[in-house]
């Protein structure tokens, strides 16, 4: 059985803010989506290097975590799919 591909869709609440910058961090953001692993738009790698920096910043205490929670039935679900284990049976 062939896994879905792609990443699950984002449950949290998204917001959208407007962001000036160089025509050569743009390109330089296209470049990093034509190696495959940054996302399918400038906009999305922009995004993920955000999300690494902000990450690298809690890691060093330089900024405090913001932890949102889920509501607990989604919570639940993503419990138990984790406990679930691999999706394709074993073979042994």
């Amino acid at each position: 059985m062939a896994k879905p591909r792609g990443r699950p869709p984002n449950k949290l609440e998204t917001v959208s803010f407007p962001i000036s910058t160089t025509p050569q961090v743009k390109a330089q953001l296209l470049q990093l989506v034509e190696t495959g692993h940054y996302g399918k738009t400038e906009t999305e790698a922009a995004e993920k290097l955000i999300t690494q920096a902000l990450e690298r910043l809690e890691i060093a205490g330089r900024i405090q975590p913001i932890r949102i929670r889920l509501e607990p039935d989604e919570e639940l679900a993503g419990l138990l799919k984790a406990a679930e284990g691999p999706e394709e049976p074993y073979d042994g």
